[in-house]
């Protein structure tokens, strides 16, 4: 049995929608501090304290290794 194409673009777009686009519309919209996304990124990785938490070294490269491990699955490095 194969998949078809558009059962995927389906699935992506709803992953999209239901996984970011709704719930950091709803953090936007809540105007609480600390909701959406990139502010709870800011604090698991610490970079949200003055003078403390995680060196921006420290956040660069996590971004890289998950961007360069995506890439390389994305285009067959490895399985």
């Amino acid at each position: 049995m194969t998949i078809p194409n558009a059962y995927w673009a389906l699935w992506l777009g709803v992953l999209v929608l239901g996984g970011f686009a709704v719930p950091e519309f709803l953090a936007i919209k809540n105007r609480q501090s600390g909701d959406t996304l990139s502010e709870n990124i800011r604090r698991w990785l610490k970079t949200d304290t003055p003078g403390g938490g995680a060196s921006w070294l420290a956040v660069w490269s996590t971004l890289a290794l998950v961007l360069g491990w995506l890439l390389g699955h994305i285009l067959r490095w490895w399985p």
